[in-house]
This record gives structure tokens, C-alpha cells and sequence, in this order.
């Protein structure tokens, strides 16, 4: 009866276990459709290398939105396949037609850290695409 005991208990202790780690990736998911179904419909890809200061904030903006869902991504904030499917193609774009204005605000910043989730995550789903 002692064997038997520790396998109910082993087996509790494995649907405990599931059930926790399947409810944070629903929990996950939630908090990507709603990151989804909030975010303005605007062109992320901008890019004004040459153009007003205003504008070139404005991308800014618009980057700096990118890096905060990059790093939602990257600690486990957002489920990343959900974000994938629905803004890889924005993410990888803005990254690509602005590399020369992240270096230049990498500069101006004094701050070589500056949008290193966007370059991680658009390598990354580059790669998954197939694209490099």
C-alpha cells in the first residue's frame, strides 16, 4: 500500500504541475491578444533618416513600443508565437529600414543597449521566416 500511495502522490503532484504551467501559458496568450487588439493601427515601419527631428521622435515612439513588446517576449510576458503570427512582418520591417537610426540613436544616447530586443527578436523571426 506505501508504493501505491507514493505513485497517487506522484501522480497528483504531476497534474498539479500541468495544470499550473498550462494555466500561465493561457494567461500569456490573454495578455497578447489584448496587447494585439490595443495597438494602433499605424505603420511601425517608418523610416526618416533625413527628416525633421519631429518625425524622427515619432519613430522613436514607435520603436521604443516595439522594444517593450520585444522584451515582454523575451521574459515570458507575451506568448510569443501569438505575437509572431500577428506582427512579425512589422517588427522585422521597422527594424531593417531603421538599423541606421538605432545606431545613430545608440550615439546620440550614449547607450549601445539601446533597442537590443528589437534586433534580437527581428533576427530571431528572421531566421524562423527564413529570411537571412
Amino acid at each position: 500500500m506505501g508504493n501505491m500511495a507514493l505513485v497517487i502522490i506522484a501522480y497528483a503532484a504531476s497534474a498539479a504541475i500541468f495544470l499550473y504551467y498550462r494555466q500561465i501559458r493561457q494567461e500569456r496568450t490573454s495578455r497578447s491578444f489584448d496587447l494585439i487588439l490595443n495597438i494602433p493601427l499605424v505603420d511601425y515601419s517608418d523610416h526618416f533618416e533625413g527628416s525633421s527631428e519631429e518625425e524622427r521622435l515619432s519613430t522613436f515612439e514607435k520603436l521604443n513600443k516595439l522594444e517593450a513588446i520585444s522584451l515582454g517576449i523575451t521574459r515570458g510576458f507575451y506568448e510569443e508565437s501569438v505575437v509572431y503570427e500577428y506582427m512579425a512582418a512589422t517588427l522585422i520591417n521597422a527594424y531593417r529600414r531603421n538599423q541606421s537610426l538605432i545606431t545613430e540613436f545608440r550615439s546620440k544616447y550614449d547607450n549601445p543597449k539601446l533597442y537590443i530586443h528589437i534586433e534580437a527578436m527581428a533576427r530571431i523571426w528572421e531566421n524562423r521566416r527564413g529570411e537571412l
